[in-house]
């Protein structure tokens, strides 16, 4: 008789945890909801009154930052980042987000972090396609990448000479061949990388042929016709792919290029798939596009993206 007791009482209580978890949890869910929301509209106040004061009225501290960030950005005011409190990380973010809007090599020094210095003049070589932006990156990792996309940028194959990690160079002669279509520079690559460098030019030259009569492992065929299919548009190639995954890949890459949901349903049923069909909605700021998905829920999640993203 206990043990039976016991037990309805167990289910009793349990019954009421469940009860109320679950009516917290959603209280939580949309009350939180509700604030990230938020957080777009006082941006836009902020705004369009050139006060980023009105950060201030948003409840939740944590959320703020976001918001001074929208507001400086759209200002062109590095001075709101100052505004900022909590962890460092925050206003340092923010000063190199202005900065990609400012191109100003002074506001580099702000973030206190010399990770986010070394962001911020990396965005800023790269936009500005200057070395000499480039030379004031304190990380060598970081000042190789630096050095690799203005050479790309700027095209100068004798630029890459200036890195000194191989892989990074390799990458730097791959990407102006990339740019340029031009073969004759895979001759400059590491052996490893030759294969890689065919397929890039093989998709800048939409010939598919490339890849069997270039690529001699025939384990990077697959990443070939995928360059080739995103290059010329044609997702009829995506079908030459022999790894599933790849295939799918492939069809979600072409689809999303092409502003075409239709190719986009082409890549299974799983994330890529819905993944693509959704970053084409938020770029054409267009819901009716997530009617491409299957289910109720990952229609209304795909509308809340794009009406969050804008």
């Amino acid at each position: 008789m206990p043990q039976k007791r016991f037990k309805k009482t167990s289910v009793v209580v349990a019954t009421v945890l469940v009860f109320v978890l679950g009516a917290f949890a959603y209280v939580r869910y949309h009350y939180r909801g509700d604030t990230y929301s938020s957080v777009k509209a006082f941006a836009k106040e902020a705004i369009a009154k050139k006060d980023p004061s009105v950060c201030a009225r948003i409840l939740m501290e944590e959320l703020r930052p976001d918001c001074y960030e929208q507001a400086a950005v759209a200002l062109s005011d590095s001075t709101v980042c100052g505004i900022i409190r909590g962890k460092q990380g925050w206003a340092d973010l923010c000063y190199v987000a202005v900065n990609k809007v400012t191109k100003d090599i002074a506001l580099c020094e702000k973030p206190k972090e010399q990770v986010w210095k070394d962001v911020c003049y990396n965005d800023l070589g790269r936009s500005l396609q200057d070395f000499s932006v480039c030379d004031k990156i304190q990380t060598q990792q970081n000042k190789d990448w630096c050095y690799r996309d203005v050479s790309i940028a700027k095209q100068e194959v004798s630029l890459c000479e200036k890195i000194p990690n191989n892989e990074n160079k390799n990458e730097c002669y791959v990407g102006i061949a990339k740019a340029k279509g031009d073969i004759a520079l895979c001759a400059k690559v590491s052996d490893v990388w030759k294969d890689v460098c065919y397929s890039v030019v093989a998709g800048t030259k939409k010939d598919a042929s490339m890849c069997d009569t270039r690529v001699s492992d025939k384990k990077k065929t697959d990443y070939c016709y995928h360059q080739v299919a995103l290059g010329s548009g044609d997702h009829g190639l995506c079908q030459k792919i022999v790894s599933a995954d790849s295939k799918n890949e492939c069809y979600a890459a072409v689809g999303e290029k092409q502003g075409d949901p239709a190719t986009c349903r082409l890549a299974g049923a799983g994330y890529q798939r819905d993944s693509c069909i959704q970053r084409i909605a938020i770029s054409k700021n267009d819901s009716s596009a997530c009617d491409a998905m299957d289910s109720a829920t990952k229609k209304n999640n795909c509308r809340m993206a794009v009406e969050d993203a804008h």
